[in-house]
C-alpha cells in the first residue's frame, strides 16, 4: 500500500446556488417624487390660505374705516339738519292745550281707539 500523505483526503465540493442579482437601494423618504409633490402641494395650500387670511383682515380693516368715515359724516348730517329744523319749528307756533281738551272728556280708553287692525299712518296696518 502506498502512502499518499498524512491529511485528510479532500472531499468533492458541492455546488452552490447561483449568486443574487444587486438589488437597488430605494431613494430615502424625502427625495421621493410622490413625497416631493405632496408638500409642494400642502405649501401652496398653506401659502393660500395665509394670503386669503390676510386679504379678508385687510378688507375688514377697509369695510369699518369707511363705515366709521361714513357714520361721522352722517352725524354730521344730522347735527346740520337739526339746528336747521329746530330754527324752523322755533319760529312756528305751537298749539295750545285746550284746543285739545275734548281728549280727556272721551270715556273709552287710547288702547281702544287705536287698535292693531285699524287702518293708519297713510293706509299701513300695525
Amino acid at each position: 500500500m502506498a502512502i499518499k500523505g498524512k491529511g485528510k483526503t479532500k472531499s468533492k465540493q458541492v455546488s452552490r446556488a447561483p449568486r443574487r442579482e444587486p438589488v437597488p437601494v430605494k431613494k430615502p423618504f424625502a427625495q421621493r417624487g410622490w413625497v416631493r409633490g405632496l408638500v409642494l402641494f400642502m405649501c401652496g395650500v398653506l401659502v393660500l390660505s395665509v394670503t386669503w387670511w390676510a386679504y379678508e383682515n385687510i378688507d375688514q380693516q377697509r369695510n369699518a374705516s369707511k363705515a366709521a368715515a361714513t357714520q361721522g359724516q352722517q352725524r354730521e348730517a344730522v347735527s346740520v339738519w337739526k339746528v336747521n329744523l329746530e330754527g324752523t319749528l322755533s319760529s312756528v307756533q305751537t298749539f295750545s292745550r285746550t284746543r285739545f281738551s275734548w281728549i280727556s272728556g272721551c270715556r273709552q280708553p287710547m288702547a281702544y281707539l287705536w287698535r292693531p287692525g285699524l287702518p293708519c299712518c297713510r293706509g299701513r296696518r300695525f
